[in-house]
């Protein structure tokens, strides 16, 4: 976890540096800590993320990295991802290339897996398709590589849509089962929402969130969110804040929320803060940008 903290916080102050005589096509981070209690039993949780892109002509460079600690009674689990890549625009044509390691640290077991992706894109007016391999450095499971295909179209200015499909491929993989991840996102003048929806075989999960803006940097958020299998409830959770706007970047926030899980009914909170000058286009997400945003939708926002 230090060793990627480091490497997340040199790469993007040295790509913010470089990008000083240049474009920044967008950037935006946050971070955040949870807290939920039951029984006597606390569990802590912070979030953190950042995303950079900067544009030279043609050429582009982009920087991802997300972690979470999960903290139980003195024990943590550590989750990480860091992608570093390159891109190049030719007409409606972008060809990108990138390397990403994902990180898992428990009980002081610290496993990485490592690959790097090729993607393509194509993009024309509202529409955009893009498709990328990515080879695996190693795998135990014998998995070789990671596919996808991801399409999006804006359906009205401000909203917009994707779908991508993700499956693995190797000589020892016995998983013919796709990953389906689909999103809908709105961002207006004073209304801001998202619909996240996964699927892979029986188990399914999706997230709706949205945010009101009153004025004056004040405003509202909300967000429910369901995960069942095989048609029968896994979990659901609920959560009622408010935010507000130090400037036209930088947020503060704070929530409520309430998991409900077996039978179970858990209370927490969220505070944290949030730094926004654009979003990564969804015709430039790569595999590990989707993936890690299922893996999120899956914690129910944990």
């Amino acid at each position: 976890m230090r060793t990627f903290l480091f490497t997340t916080t040199a790469t993007l102050t040295a790509l913010a540096s470089a990008a000083a005589a240049q474009d920044i096509s967008y950037a935006n981070a946050g971070l955040s800590y949870s807290q939920f209690e039951e029984q006597g039993v606390t569990l802590d949780v912070i979030t953190g993320s950042a995303s950079v892109g900067v544009d030279y002509g043609a050429a582009d460079l982009f920087v991802d990295g997300d972690i979470v600690r999960l903290g139980i009674e003195g024990e943590d689990i550590d989750l990480s991802a860091l992608s570093l890549g390159a891109g190049y625009t030719f007409g409606a044509i972008r060809a990108d290339v990138s390397y990403s390691t994902l990180g898992v640290d428990v009980l002081g077991l610290d496993e990485n897996t490592s690959f790097t992706e090729v993607g393509l894109a194509y993009g024309a007016g509202a529409f955009s398709v893009r498709g990328a391999y990515a080879f695996l450095d190693e795998d135990e499971l014998g998995a070789e590589a990671l596919y996808g295909v991801m399409v999006g179209y804006e359906i009205l200015p401000g909203t917009d849509a994707s779908l991508s499909i993700h499956g693995i491929e190797g000589d020892n993989v016995d998983f013919d089962e796709k990953l389906y991840i689909a999103s809908v996102n709105h961002d207006g003048e004073a209304l801001d929402a998202a619909l996240d929806i996964i699927r892979i075989d029986e188990l399914s999960a999706y997230n709706l969130a949205a945010a009101y803006g009153f004025g004056a940097g004040y405003g509202v958020t909300g967000s429910y969110g369901r995960a069942s299998f095989d048609g029968e409830e896994l979990a659901s959770t609920y959560s009622l804040g408010g935010y507000y706007d130090i400037d036209d970047s930088f947020s503060v926030f704070a929530e409520l929320s309430r998991l409900e899980a077996l039978g179970e009914e858990v209370d927490g909170f969220t505070v944290g803060m949030t730094y926004d000058m654009g979003e990564k286009p969804t015709s430039r997400q790569t595999q590990t940008d989707r993936l890690t945003g299922s893996l999120e939708l899956i914690g129910m926002g944990l």
